[in-house]
C-alpha cells in the first residue's frame, strides 16, 4: 500500500505515443487493471490510484469518474468511503465479468482442432422485449455466434446455449418457448467460406490485428519501460479491445495469412516482459485495502 500522488500525464514515451492510436476506452482500462492486479486478491483500490493510472495511459479524470459512477450504478463495482478516500472494489458480478474478459484475452485466438460441428440458434422476441432481444444478441456475439441469414445464428463449435441464456438478465422471462437451438454439420451445396464471410466481420477483425501488430512491434527493441504499470495497462487494454469481438473461428474457415496468431505471439511476448515489473510498480503506486 502507498500514498498515490494526484493524476499525472503519461511518463512513458511509448505509452504517450501509442495511447491515442490505441484509443482504448476507460472501461477496458479499468477491467484490465482489476484483472491484472486486483481480482485474485479481492482487494479494493483507491479512486485516486485508478485516476492516476488512467491519466498515465491518456484517459482524462472526467471520463474515468463517469465510468466508475456508471459501473457502480450498474452493480459491477462497489464503492465504500472511509474518511476522505473512496475505495472501489468488484461485486460478484464484476468479478465474473473481469475473469471472463481476462480468460478471453489470454486464450488462443485461432481454433486448430475443429470437428466440423456447428451450433445453430434462432429466436423470436417482440418489440416489447427489445432490451432483452438486444442483450441476447450481445451474449450470442460474445459466445462466438454470427448471423448467417434470416435471423439464424451460427457458431462453428459446440456451445452450451443454456449457459449463454443464463448470462442474459431476463427479469423472469422464460426463453425456452422463444429460442430454438441445434447442433449440425454442413451439407452441399452450402458454401461455408461464403457463409462465414457473411456472418462475421472478417475484414475489420483482420485490420484490428494488423493495426495492433504495427503499433506494438517496435517496442520489442525497447530497452525497458519507464512506466511498466501504465504500459501493461495500455497493452492489455488495446489487446482486449481487438480480441473482444473475435469469434475464434477454426483456422480452416479463415482467409490465408490470417494475422491473429502473429499478433497474439507479439502480445504474449510483450505482456510476459511486463508482468513482473508492472506487478512491482502496482504494489508501490496503488493504494489498496481489504474491505469487509
Amino acid at each position: 500500500m502507498s500514498t498515490s500522488a494526484g493524476p499525472v500525464a503519461a511518463r512513458d514515451p511509448v505509452v504517450g505515443s501509442l495511447g491515442a492510436a490505441a484509443a482504448v476506452r476507460p472501461q477496458i482500462v479499468l477491467y484490465t487493471v482489476f484483472g491484472d492486479h486486483l481480482v485474485d486478491s479481492g482487494l479494493a483500490v483507491a479512486t485516486s490510484s485508478l485516476l492516476d493510472v488512467a491519466a498515465r495511459v491518456g484517459i482524462g479524470e472526467h471520463a474515468m469518474r463517469t465510468t466508475l459512477a456508471r459501473l457502480t450504478a450498474r452493480g459491477t463495482l462497489t464503492r465504500v468511503r472511509r474518511g476522505r478516500q473512496a475505495w472501489i472494489g468488484l461485486s460478484e458480478q464484476g468479478r465474473r465479468t473481469v475473469l471472463d474478459g481476462r480468460a478471453r484475452a489470454h486464450s488462443d485466438v485461432v481454433t486448430t482442432d475443429w470437428d466440423g460441428t456447428w451450433t445453430l440458434v434462432a429466436f423470436s422476441l417482440p418489440d416489447s422485449l427489445r432490451r432483452r432481444r438486444y442483450d441476447l444478441r450481445v451474449r450470442l456475439e460474445w459466445a462466438g455466434f454470427g448471423v448467417a441469414q434470416g435471423g439464424l445464428w451460427v457458431c462453428p463449435r459446440d456451445v452450451d446455449v443454456e449457459a449463454v441464456l443464463g448470462e442474459v438478465d431476463l427479469e423472469g422471462l422464460d426463453l425456452h418457448d422463444r429460442v430454438r437451438a441445434f447442433r449440425a454439420t454442413t451439407l452441399s451445396p452450402t458454401r461455408v467460406s461464403r457463409m462465414v464471410a457473411e456472418a462475421y466481420p472478417l475484414a475489420s477483425l483482420a485490420a484490428g490485428y494488423t493495426a495492433f501488430e504495427q503499433r506494438w512491434a517496435g517496442t520489442l527493441d525497447d530497452p525497458g519501460p519507464v512506466d511498466p504499470l501504465a504500459r501493461r495497462a495500455l497493452l492489455a487494454a488495446d489487446w482486449s479491445r481487438v480480441v473482444r469481438r473475435d469469434p475464434r473461428l477454426p483456422l480452416e474457415l479463415l482467409p490465408a495469412d490470417w494475422p491473429a496468431a502473429r499478433a497474439q505471439t507479439l502480445f504474449r511476448e510483450l505482456v510476459g516482459r511486463l508482468t513482473e515489473p508492472s506487478r512491482r510498480q502496482a504494489q508501490v503506486d496503488m493504494d489498496t485495502v481489504r474491505l469487509p
